[in-house]
């Protein structure tokens, strides 16, 4: 009945099993998750802070309660309250953004602004709700919330809610370099190089010197979760390599260089791009400065295995020329700075 939305039959049934020992737990949250979906924040409080005291409360919970603890309580009790709960959950991401709905009600949005942000840095999703939405647009500030919440959820590879946030940000302040950014990104990773490369340049236009996006990327040989460094230049270096413009791509890797010479990504990029031109000499000390500074980047190790195979076959030639007239260099096809 409760996945149902029948909540307050789900309330007279799980009050029927609280009765009952090993059910009772779980029938106190659900009471609580029930009344606060009812939107009776004092009732779903006393059921829901009873279980968190006595660690009932499961991932489902904590968002509710302190939800309701934010309508119901007085605002010096819900602050005290919350500076309690940070000092022994600072991870908790609604306790932030209880903390920032408090300080704009006190009338610092400066203040506010800092833990809804710290919050969407958390968990994004602490933040859906249709009040804090109205919020933001009616306050200047909002368009650096809806931009961390676009990178939030580009960490978390949800590209469709990450566009829509980085848009609603353009919208705002279309001189701002991030929602540019973010954009070009986001089209990047759904494969939309055209596009993706109109928002990195015109993001490089209003800020050429871009700082950094740290971001985790599978590597497809060992299968983990790697962090590396990336830039919008090396973003937009990447879709003209995907678009077969291989000559961009390397002015713009080595233009990033200039920026952030121990980019190792772009270091990378570079490798295939020359790789792709059969500048073999340069691929190679491309690749080798990447895994200098990232020694782990499987694809690095890949492009700099292909590019000695291909120095191989040319030596062969060298060496003897009448038999490298039928000798079959190694394919080019799957060539992919991933």
């Amino acid at each position: 009945q409760y996945h149902k939305g029948l909540f307050r039959p789900a309330i007279e049934k799980f009050k029927q099993s609280k009765k009952y020992k090993k059910l009772e737990s779980d029938s106190i949250r659900g009471i609580g998750l029930s009344y606060f979906h009812l939107k009776s924040y004092t009732d779903a409080v006393t059921y829901l802070k009873f279980a968190h005291d006595r660690k009932l409360n499961e991932q489902e919970g904590y968002y509710e309660l302190d939800w309701s603890i934010l309508r119901s309580w007085e605002e010096d009790r819900a602050r005290q309250y919350f500076k309690r709960e940070l000092r022994v959950d600072p991870l908790r991401a609604s306790l932030y953004m209880g903390m920032g709905w408090i300080h704009y009600k006190d009338n610092k949005p400066d203040l506010a602004v800092e833990f809804f942000l710290k919050a969407i840095s958390l968990d994004p999703d602490s933040t859906v709700s249709s009040e804090f939405f109205d919020l933001l647009g009616s306050q200047r500030f909002g368009w650096q919330v809806y931009n961390r919440l676009g990178w939030a959820y580009y960490h978390k590879r949800d590209y469709n809610r990450s566009l829509e946030m980085f848009r609603t940000a353009l919208k705002e302040r279309p001189d701002k370099s991030g929602a540019h950014q973010g954009i070009g990104y986001n089209l990047y990773q759904m494969g939309k190089y055209a596009a993706a490369i109109t928002y990195l340049e015109k993001s490089l236009l209003l800020n050429p010197a871009s700082a950094p996006v740290m971001e985790t990327v599978l590597d497809e040989e060992s299968k983990n979760s790697l962090k590396t460094r990336t830039t919008a230049r090396t973003k937009l270096a990447r879709s003209y390599y995907h678009s077969g413009n291989y000559l961009k791509a390397i002015r713009y890797y080595q233009k990033d260089l200039t920026f952030h010479p121990e980019l190792a990504d772009a270091h990378a990029g570079l490798g295939w791009a020359y790789l792709k031109l059969r500048r073999l000499t340069e691929s190679r000390a491309a690749f080798n400065e990447s895994l200098k500074l990232e020694p782990l980047k499987s694809r690095s190790h890949k492009g700099l295995k292909e590019v000695k195979q291909l120095l191989a076959t040319q030596n062969i030639r060298i060496i003897n020329p009448i038999h490298s007239a039928t000798a079959q260099t190694p394919s080019m096809q799957k060539l992919s700075p991933n």
